[in-house]
């Protein structure tokens, strides 16, 4: 590919001696006059435009400061014969002007002038090329870092959303989980570890978990964290129970080796509260021991029928004896025995029937005073009772509801005892029973100081008492209220502080072909 020269020359002579001097394959010479450079530069844009300082009608400065603007990229030649060097200089700093060479000059010189020109060219468009290569990189860096920050940003964004995420979830625990470190001082806690340490959850982090959970001055016993990793047993879960003195819980405490860095170790704690669970082994303990007493009490009382039979047939055979006749203080005891044997005879009866084992199925129509009747009795042999007054207003040919006996003195005898319970020495204990609206109902109200309107509304929880410790186990309203439930009916209560209790047990009544008729 040959370099195109421009020659703008004012003489044909000089032009045709440009052509000359530059004969080579490796230049393509155009040689122009003044007046046809701006079309020969529109058709065939040169490499290089060498323009003699005097043309005719302007001069060279001129034409190559205009061919600076039509062709930015061309090299640009001046050649004077004479010029004023300060004009020269100006030129070529503003850089109208590349080369400048002498007229009448020897071809070797333009030559080399168009050398060097090439070479400018060759170097401006590399740099050019370079320029262009690097804008395009700039570019693609710049686009690249781009994507990158928003790669960053949507990272970024999902990294927080990820961690909003983990905390809702952490604090929707309802049981108190911590993160703790080696030294047992809190790194993180959920909400529930917060409510439970009664402190701002922003707060607990570097206490240590004994004193912030459970106000205790060293590790809880048998705690796994105190091990450290070396004693760590395994994967899993290191499980230990945390008895808070502060306020009377149990929890269950399963810890986990989250971090085992040997500096900073790190454990998961979840403590799950087995207060409850505890209460209720300690409660089904007892009434294993209930039922094998009440097993044994029911043997004792079976054992008891045939001494207390004997005693009766040996009184009223005595009473039949004629050496009676006119002893009245030896027929008066005879006939206070007898009445304290019969007495005997019925407690053992109802110790026997109460005794035996309820099953839900066995349901048979019921006369409500019954179960009554037979849960004051019982009741009756306690000495505390005998300090109250007893009032009894049971309705007479009330209908029969389908129920079974037993379960439904069991309910009695709860409500009972609790009344005489409520009371101090004296008060009045009413029995009542009737009809109301459709159902059966049997009341049991005492005088003594009443229910609190917090404590009313927790009356049937399980193990809920008011009591002191021994003296209750907050189960039997929870087990009467089941009964009576498991019965179809309701229980209603009715309290004033200071004034008393009412607890009304309402029944459906049995069905009329099972009812037999009125009591």
């Amino acid at each position: 590919m040959a370099y195109r020269i421009l020659c703008i020359a004012a003489d044909p002579d000089r032009a045709e001696g440009y052509g000359r001097m530059l004969a080579d394959p490796a230049y393509e010479v155009m040689v122009v006059g003044a007046g046809d450079w701006n079309k020969q530069l529109a058709e065939d844009p040169p490499v290089v435009i060498v323009s003699e300082l005097e043309l005719h009608g302007t001069d060279g400065l001129q034409v190559l400061e205009e061919a600076s603007r039509l062709l930015p990229g061309a090299q640009r030649v001046l050649a004077a014969a004479d010029a004023d060097l300060e004009l020269l200089e100006g030129a070529l700093a503003a850089g109208t002007v590349h080369f400048v060479i002498q007229l009448p000059g020897r071809a070797e010189t333009l030559q080399t002038v168009i050398e060097s020109a090439l070479e400018r060219r060759l170097r401006q468009d590399k740099q050019e090329a370079v320029g262009e290569l690097l804008k395009r990189q700039n570019q693609e860096l710049e686009s690249m870092a781009r994507q990158f920050e928003s790669m960053v940003d949507r990272r970024t964004r999902q990294i927080e959303r990820a961690k909003k995420e983990w905390e809702r979830t952490f604090d929707a625990i309802v049981d108190p989980l911590v993160q703790v470190g080696g030294d047992f001082r809190l790194r993180r806690v959920n909400v529930a570890a917060a409510r439970h340490a009664e402190q701002d959850v922003r707060k607990l982090p570097n206490q240590t978990c004994y004193s912030a959970l459970f106000g205790q001055e060293a590790p809880c016993a048998g705690c796994p964290v105190a091990g450290g990793v070396a004693a760590w047993p395994g994967p899993g879960a290191a499980e230990a129970e945390v008895a808070d003195a502060r306020h009377g819980k149990t929890f269950q405490l399963a810890a986990f080796l989250f971090d085992a860095e040997p500096s900073d170790p790190r454990f998961v704690c979840h403590y799950r509260d087995v207060t409850r669970e505890r209460r209720l082994q300690q409660q089904i303990r007892q009434s294993e021991k209930l039922a094998a007493v009440g097993t044994l009490s029911g043997g004792i009382a079976h054992e008891l029928n045939n001494p207390i039979g004997v005693i009766l047939s040996f009184v009223q055979l005595s009473r039949m004896s004629p050496a009676l006749a006119g002893d009245e203080e030896l027929a008066d005891n005879l006939q206070e025995i007898e009445k304290a044997a019969n007495r005997c005879k019925k407690i053992v009866e109802e110790l026997l029937q109460f005794s035996r084992p309820s099953i839900d199925r066995q349901m048979a129509p019921v006369r409500i005073n019954e179960p009554l009747d037979s849960a004051l009795f019982l009741v009756s042999t306690q000495r505390k009772i005998r300090e109250v007054e007893v009032r009894r207003n049971l309705a007479e040919g009330l209908p029969m509801v389908l129920g079974n006996s037993n379960q439904l003195a069991q309910v009695f005898i709860n409500l009972v005892q609790n009344a005489v319970q409520a009371m101090g020495k004296g008060g009045i204990l009413s029995l009542e029973t009737g009809l109301r609206d459709g159902m059966v109902y049997a009341s049991v109200s005492d005088t003594g100081e009443g229910i609190s309107p917090e404590n009313l509304k927790r009356l049937f929880e399980p193990f809920f008492t008011t009591k002191a410790p021994g003296q209750g186990t907050g189960l039997g309203l929870s087990v009467s209220y089941g009964i009576v439930e498991r019965h179809g009916g309701r229980v209603e209560v009715s309290s004033k502080e200071g004034e008393g209790s009412t607890f009304t047990v309402l029944l459906p009544p049995a069905p009329t072909d099972e009812s037999g008729g009125g009591q």
